[in-house]
């Protein structure tokens, strides 16, 4: 069975091995083995959803349907998407017709799990500060990584306006340590992980954000944080989480906050367990 968590509500969270035909499963997912590993992929959810869309003057409704609830696929590019679709300026359909374009280039990209000697859960946080130039709020990103591949993931816009870079790294830190307890419950519950029962490892990237979860203390700069993003001190003073410093250019969240170069971008989508295969 291959592990998965993605971010939608009606997402699979385990596929058998046995039973699964070529279609896919629920008609969305497709997923092949070979002796290295077992490869899934949304390959025919997303081939059908650009059917519905096209790049025409006239197709905006259809894009908006298009984009597909992503999970098991990266989801990097979604975080462009405008909140209000029916405002779109030009500059905001180039962006959602460059969406388009990117999920026709991996639409043969796989999510390849296996060839880890031991199974211990990693998972890696990161924030971009003050991405949204319309209220300045920051942008967050998570993954956890098993068996050679990503599990869970998450990038989203941040709920409140971070003051600093900091902060920012901090609140993003917070809610990757929520899905860590999450997510170490639920493996202990299945018990195939044996390292499940040790603090679940976060690597960030920021040494103030670090500091403030393993060291409260009641900075200027991050006194006024509201109350439940603390929740990480609590995980780490438990047991439960451990977070980690790791650097910049190998915190493989990177890529869900922000773009990066194309060499950067490869480099982590290979950490993610993300293979192009031809079929």
């Amino acid at each position: 069975m291959i592990p998965l968590s993605g971010r939608v509500p009606e997402a699979i969270s385990w596929i058998p091995r046995d039973g699964i035909g070529g279609g896919g499963v629920s008609g969305r997912f497709s997923v092949s083995w070979f002796s290295c590993g077992g490869f899934v992929t949304e390959t025919f959810y997303r081939r059908k959803g650009r059917s519905r869309g096209g790049t025409g003057p006239h197709t905006t409704g259809a894009a908006k349907g298009a984009a597909p609830p992503y999970g098991v696929a990266p989801p990097w590019p979604l975080f462009v998407s405008p909140s209000d679709f029916w405002k779109l300026r030009m500059e905001h359909w180039t962006a959602v017709k460059n969406i388009l374009k990117y999920l026709k280039r991996t639409k043969d990209m796989f999510l390849c799990y296996g060839g880890d000697q031991e199974l211990v859960v990693t998972s890696y946080t990161d924030a971009s500060w003050n991405t949204d130039p319309d209220d300045s709020k920051s942008q967050s990103g998570y993954v956890f990584i098993l068996n050679g591949a990503a599990v869970s993931w998450a990038s989203s816009k941040q709920c409140t306006v971070a003051k600093s870079s900091t902060e920012s790294e901090y609140i993003a830190a917070s809610e990757a340590s929520s899905e860590a307890v999450w997510m170490k419950r639920f493996i202990v519950e299945l018990g195939v992980v044996p390292s499940a029962l040790d603090p679940l490892i976060i690597y960030c990237d920021n040494m103030g954000a670090i500091a403030n979860a393993q060291e409260p203390r009641s900075h200027k700069r991050l006194k006024h944080i509201k109350l439940r993003y603390h929740s990480i001190r609590e995980y780490i003073e438990d047991g439960e989480v451990k977070i980690c410093k790791v650097h910049t250019d190998l915190n493989v969240a990177d890529p869900l906050t922000k773009a990066l170069p194309r060499a950067k971008h490869d480099q982590h989508q290979n950490a993610m367990g993300v293979r192009y295969i031809t079929m």
